[in-house]
């Protein structure tokens, strides 16, 4: 029986520890690379105090960010995730525009969800930000053309259009001596709705005015 015992304790022990090790390893991300990086906790890395409320998420970028002045990109660990913190405009501007078509993927950007969790989300996951690998490629190049200069500059004109109508909403009922209370959210739901419907279908939809539209309403059962 003694001898069992200590056979199971011993295998429990070699298996925490090779878990350890292999667990371990994963911090080793960018001792291999010329990028600096504070030395991570283990399974937490980088983000325990944030994940222990001893520091809000703005004072921690901001920790991390000017950790290693001298360097355009640093590194951290979110939990066992090695990140690059881009600090540097022309690095940026290379990944971001350049060498964007090799940074296609992204992580869920649904609060609490995985990655199949957003694919089971039909709408969601057939946007640029859900996408990856060919697919995302396949949808870039559809969408690109429409995000040419002079198309984005008649967006403008028709999104500015958008807000003048908006803007002139809030002026109208102000001049009437009402009462003025609305909820924000609601309120940048129905503009955004309105842009959508005349950039994307070429519609005129007035939200604020004619509160109960369709386009308004049915894109809002959607949604929820």
């Amino acid at each position: 029986m003694v001898q069992v015992d200590l056979f199971t304790a011993g295998a429990v022990f070699a298996i925490i520890l090779l878990a350890y090790h292999y667990l371990s390893k994963r911090y080793e991300y960018f001792l291999t690379k010329p990028i600096p990086c504070l030395k991570p906790t283990f399974l937490v890395g980088n983000t325990g105090p944030m994940m222990f409320r001893q520091r809000d998420i703005a004072a921690h970028v901001q920790i991390l960010y000017y950790a290693f002045p001298d360097f355009k990109i640093t590194g951290f660990y979110d939990l066992m995730n090695p990140i690059f913190m881009l600090r540097d405009p022309d690095v940026i501007k290379k990944i971001g525009v350049k060498d964007f078509d090799v940074f296609m993927d992204h992580t869920p950007t649904m609060a609490g969800a995985t990655e199949a969790e957003v694919s089971g989300e039909q709408l969601f996951a057939n946007s640029l930000f859900a996408l990856r690998g060919s697919k995302w490629r396949d949808m870039r190049a559809t969408l690109s053309p429409a995000f040419t200069g002079s198309k984005m500059r008649h967006m403008f004109e028709l999104v500015a259009e958008c807000a003048v109508s908006m803007s002139d909403f809030f002026k109208a009922e102000a001049k009437a001596g009402k009462k003025l209370e609305f909820e924000m959210k609601d309120t940048f739901s129905r503009f955004g709705n309105d842009v959508i419907a005349t950039v994307a279908f070429g519609i005129k939809v007035d939200s604020m005015r004619d509160r109960e539209n369709d386009f308004f309403v049915k894109g809002k059962q959607m949604l929820n």
